[in-house]
């Protein structure tokens, strides 16, 4: 019985990892994403309400919890960053965002939020210690990714305000474009030269 569970858990683990997404469709909830609060609750509802932690069974569960978490939260990441522009240099280095006007980057970003956040919501943990700890690294992914992604679209409008003044400093900022107005050395003289 325990071999065919763990055959079950490779064929799940496998499927995952073989996951693709064509570029129209990434978009929303990731299928295995969708499916794995489905999956968590029909598992833990075969299990005794009481007691289970003490069980062998619990082990060999949260083993296979600890699996198929760890590969869906790497396929993720590589779904959301597997597009040509991406990996060609423009956009997602070391999963954040580079340039602000990065569609691509913002896309990864929202992608992951999207399904960190269907995670977050949907998992039941059961008093479950792994499904616990895999939700905790949701929200933190979450809150990563959603402080990246709320930089990237703050600075698009508003990127040369933040450059001059960046919060917390009262420094002085040169203007943004020199007119004779504003920069001294540019400044026209009252008095015009006199023909010699």
């Amino acid at each position: 019985m325990l071999g065919l569970f763990n055959r079950f858990v490779d064929e799940q683990v496998r499927a995952i990892e073989d996951t693709k997404v064509k570029i129209k469709k990434r978009k929303g909830v990731i299928a295995f994403i969708r499916t794995f609060p489905h999956f968590s609750a029909s598992v833990e509802s075969m299990l005794p309400s009481e007691g289970s932690e003490k069980l062998n069974v619990r082990a060999t569960i949260d083993d296979a919890y600890q699996r198929i978490n760890k590969t869906m939260f790497e396929s993720l990441k590589v779904i959301a960053k597997d597009n040509p522009a991406v990996t060609a240099g423009h956009g997602v280095v070391g999963q954040g965002i580079g340039d602000p006007e990065d569609k691509e980057a913002l896309n990864y970003q929202i992608l992951l939020i999207e399904n960190m956040n269907h995670y977050v919501e949907e998992v039941e943990d059961h008093g479950d210690a792994v499904l616990r700890e895999w939700k905790a690294r949701a929200v933190e992914e979450m809150n990563e990714h959603l402080g990246l992604y709320i930089g990237a679209v703050i600075h698009r409008p508003l990127g040369k305000l933040l450059v001059c003044h960046p919060p917390l400093s009262l420094q002085t900022c040169p203007p943004l474009h020199a007119t004779p107005l504003t920069d001294p050395s540019r400044r026209i003289s009252s008095n015009p030269p006199k023909p010699s």
